[in-house]
């Protein structure tokens, strides 16, 4: 074979790759393109405010014992008092509020809940007034969330639940509501976490920006971690992922729930799904595993060494979490990843809420180097 015949194999065969390569790329855009559009066609169904709704994504600086490359979600990025990616939710909630003319609106949390704050500064932007139904923390000063949110509302607007009624706090909630509509005023009640179909389909836009992420850097997550309290966002989130036909799982950090409560609300939702969008969505179609804290599993904040673990990772990656849901999720996930092997691309959810870091400043100090 003379130099010239093989120099034109390999020229050959270069060119054969190259078409092979492009052909799969476009595949790659073309597949996820579509999972997009599908998303955006439902999501488009409901009026929405213009709240931000595309969070970046990076690799994770630092060094951690897993396999794989390891991705941030910034979802912290898209408000800071109004709770990150809870944002997303409230984009179709507030404009159903707005359309049926509700004056006031009775939120139910906890004293330090980044839903209730955030919810409420986006209703009083609209007009609403946010009465807020909170569990006794029985601090005896407001700190964190429920000082600002005092700040915000006044202390006379927030209604105190004690631990052992809080099982009726919707019952309380409903009976304040029918006294309000007595009074003239136009009420809805928002449960915790605005756990409401009005604001699934804002939650849905999580996964459509997944996908936009995907593409910009052309990578496809095998793995999707996120936590779950009420659950609606880690639901719409696999729900959405299904619909677009997306191969990868997502790793629940059940925090609230048990797994049979989960499960039970993701088949709600899946029928609501189904019946909005016409698209069927079998079992199969569904990739998610659910999993528990490995240690402290009441949902609560973090103690003694994690927030040791708190503030090492802020050092290490340049990334602040809050004390209930995201630094739980971090040190969960990459112990899961350890104990699963996994590999592969792999994206972590940071769901935001860091004003509640104000209400923990002691605890954050502590973890000051000593000067003795």
């Amino acid at each position: 074979m003379t130099p010239a015949s093989s120099l034109g194999r390999i020229r050959s065969a270069k060119g054969v790759w190259f078409f092979k390569s492009m052909a799969l790329f476009f595949d790659f855009i073309n597949h996820y393109t579509t999972g997009m559009n599908i998303l955006n066609e439902l999501t488009g169904k409901f009026p929405q405010e213009d709240y931000p709704k595309e969070s970046r994504i990076h690799p994770i600086a630092g060094t951690h014992p897993v396999k794989g490359t390891w991705y941030i979600k910034r979802e912290d990025e898209l408000g800071f008092f109004t709770a990150g990616g809870k944002i997303r939710k409230w984009r179709t909630l507030v404009p159903s509020l707005v359309s049926k003319g509700v004056d006031t609106a009775l939120l139910i949390g906890s004293s330090q809940s980044n839903n209730v704050l955030g919810l409420s500064l986006l209703l009083i932007e609209k007009g609403i007034r946010p009465l807020p139904i909170l569990l006794n923390s029985k601090d005896p000063l407001p700190r964190g969330n429920r000082l600002f949110l005092e700040l915000t509302v006044g202390s006379r607007q927030l209604l105190f639940v004690e631990r052992e009624e809080w099982h009726r706090v919707e019952e309380i909630a409903l009976s304040l509501q029918r006294k309000l509509s007595a009074e003239g005023c136009k009420a809805e009640v928002i449960p915790e976490g605005s756990y409401l179909t009005e604001a699934f389909f804002g939650a849905l836009t999580l996964a459509a920006d997944i996908l936009r992420n995907e593409v910009e850097r052309g990578c496809s997550f095998n793995h999707i971690f996120i936590e779950a309290g009420t659950g609606l966002q880690a639901i719409a989130l696999i729900l959405g992922l299904a619909a677009a036909s997306h191969p990868g799982s997502v790793s629940v950090l059940l925090l609230a729930d048990k797994e049979e409560i989960f499960l039970e609300k993701l088949e709600k939702w899946r029928l609501v799904l189904e019946e909005v969008s016409g698209i069927r969505l079998c079992s199969s179609s569904m990739h998610f595993s659910l999993f528990r804290p490995r240690t402290q599993k009441a949902f609560k904040p973090i103690s003694g060494k994690g927030w040791e673990g708190l503030v090492s990772f802020a050092q290490s990656s340049g990334v602040w979490t809050d004390p209930v849901y995201s630094s739980r999720l971090f040190a969960e996930a990459f112990s899961e990843g350890k104990t699963k092997e996994m590999e592969g691309d792999i994206l972590v959810i940071h769901s935001g809420g860091l004003s509640s870091l104000f209400g923990f400043e002691k605890e954050l100090r502590a973890c000051l180097p000593s000067c003795d």
